[in-house]
This record gives structure tokens, C-alpha cells and sequence, in this order.
């Protein structure tokens, strides 16, 4: 019975240690607490841009419809674009901004010609057969669809 114990409270233990060492190697919340507010601030600017260039209209027009809490899915029904059409403008503005990261990611040496055209291919058949449910390509019905992490790599 006592080894049992001693069993799972060591069991218990290391699964606590690797928990914290995982947390501590990424930074809590994933490194998001140094994001200072001019960044956070720019962050969405450029967001009300995207969004903005991709339904047709001026960066104000979208900060009011933002202001009443409307998402991108629901100022497209507003001004009549269709869910396939607005899929469409996503899925080309994905890609316009696909290109432009592996572009950089070729340029800086950090992957060949080759595997930028590789990803590409694979990444615009995932998207071709993107059936409208939340994911990496959609999910932007409500939040920002610029690829983050991509856009790391402008510093």
C-alpha cells in the first residue's frame, strides 16, 4: 500500500516538473506579458488595416462597425458580400500574405526556393478544401488573421 503511494506521489511529482519546466521554457502565457501597449497598439492598427483593405472600406468605417461590436462576418452581411465571396477575399488575402512570409523566410536563408514552394502548394490546397469551419483559415470571422507568428520574423 505504502509503495503505492510513494509510487504516485513520485509519479505526481514529475508530471508537476515537467509541467512547470514547459511553462517556464515558453514564458508564462506564452511570452505575452512583455508585449508592451505601443506594440498591442500597433498590433491592431494594422488589423483594422487588413480587415479595412479586405472588405472595401476605410479604416474609420471598420472602427465603427468595431465600436458596436460587430465581427468581420456581420459587417460583410451588412453590406451585402456573400459568405463565399468573403471566404474568397480571406483565402487571397492568406495567400497575398503566405507568399510574402515565405518570400522573407527565402531571403534570409532560412529555407530554400524549394520548400517555400512546397509549403505554398500544401497551404493552398489545405485552403482549397477549407469547408467553412473554424480553422487556421476561417476562424478569422471574428479575430485577427494576420499570421502572427510570421510576423515575427519583421523585426
Amino acid at each position: 500500500m505504502n509503495k503505492k503511494i510513494l509510487l504516485s506521489v513520485l509519479i505526481l511529482g514529475f508530471l508537476i516538473t515537467v509541467g512547470v519546466s514547459s511553462a517556464l521554457a515558453q514564458g508564462w502565457f506564452n511570452g505575452k506579458k512583455d508585449i508592451d501597449p505601443e506594440r498591442i497598439m500597433v498590433k491592431k492598427e494594422e488589423m483594422f488595416k487588413a480587415k479595412a483593405d479586405l472588405l472595401g472600406i476605410s479604416i474609420e468605417q471598420l472602427k465603427e462597425y468595431w465600436s458596436e461590436g460587430k465581427n468581420i462576418g456581420e459587417i460583410a452581411v451588412e453590406m451585402d458580400i456573400s459568405e463565399e465571396e468573403l471566404r474568397s477575399k480571406i483565402q487571397e488575402s492568406h495567400k497575398a500574405k503566405m507568399t510574402e512570409h515565405l518570400n522573407l523566410l527565402v531571403e534570409r536563408g532560412r529555407i530554400t526556393q524549394e520548400q517555400a514552394d512546397t509549403k505554398f502548394t500544401y497551404m493552398q490546397e489545405r485552403m482549397d478544401n477549407c469547408d467553412g469551419h473554424v480553422g487556421k483559415f476561417t476562424k478569422d470571422l471574428k479575430g485577427d488573421f494576420s499570421h502572427r507568428k510570421f510576423n515575427r520574423l519583421n523585426k
